[in-house]
């Protein structure tokens, strides 16, 4: 690269896969998540002090409180709606440079988020509840495999996508779909398609599936098991039973 370097004039500017990025320390890496984080917390706050106490106020079609009480809305559904406008909308589907950083934390903050949902456990409850969930994984993991690779055959799929489909829906979403690809050789349109089904399907039931389980009276425990089979990604499984409970304590859906 020196080489190359050597050979332009010096007024030349340097092409963009040449160039040699300037490595930041940890002080910069902070001061770079501020403007993203600032954003983010910023939005929550206003959303959780002001906007959720007005809807549960509001009077909608006649009835106060109607956004609460039918659509079950709250300051969990609310953020993520949010997102979506910042994402969509006043970012134009890319996010800005100077708030990238502090946008990429959310991936830090759910995982933190779920190892520390642990602290609600005692080992004496998860042997209480462990036969039942080693019956609903076992079925639902298993099941979903065989009922995938069926109907894939029936509808005619590539067998590749099958197997990207099967190891996706029926064990972890996303990471299923990369780890399994190879194996089946599946096309990177393929693991595409898979990706995309898995986080759409799952957007759409975190808006739905609070308003199923309360029409159908579910309990935490029911509501939490339902969707912690049926939903394959991790952080929308704990947005959607905050959106039905936003509780953290033992007992709720989201333990």
């Amino acid at each position: 690269m020196a080489q190359l370097a050597t050979n332009l004039p010096p007024d030349a500017p340097v092409p963009a896969d040449q160039r040699v990025e300037p490595t930041r320390g940890a002080l910069s890496n902070i001061a770079a998540m501020v403007p993203g984080l600032a954003i983010m917390i910023g939005t929550l706050f206003a959303l959780r002090t002001w906007v959720e106490p007005w809807m549960k106020d509001a009077v909608v079609f006649g009835q106060k409180g109607w956004l609460v009480q039918v659509l079950h809305l709250n300051y969990i559904l609310l953020a993520i709606i949010a997102g979506m406008i910042f994402r969509n909308v006043i970012f134009g589907g890319r996010i800005p440079d100077w708030a990238e950083a502090g946008f990429r934390t959310t991936r830090l903050f759910i995982k933190s988020g779920v190892i520390m949902l642990g602290s609600l456990y005692t080992l004496q409850r998860l042997a209480k509840v462990g036969s039942v969930a080693i019956i609903l994984i076992m079925s639902f993991v298993f099941g979903t495999v065989l009922f995938v690779m069926w109907f894939g055959k029936r509808v005619g799929m590539d067998r590749s996508m099958v197997g990207t489909m099967a190891a996706a829906c029926g064990v972890c979403g996303v990471s299923a779909a990369i780890a399994t690809s190879p194996s089946v050789r599946a096309k990177p349109s393929e693991v595409a398609l898979a990706i995309a089904t898995i986080l759409g399907f799952g957007i759409m039931t975190m808006f739905i599936s609070p308003m199923i389980g309360k029409a159908l009276s579910m309990s935490d425990y029911q509501f939490g098991a339902w969707v912690g089979t049926g939903i394959l990604n991790s952080g929308q499984v704990l947005a959607t039973c905050l959106a039905f409970n936003p509780t953290f304590a033992p007992g709720t859906a989201v333990a």
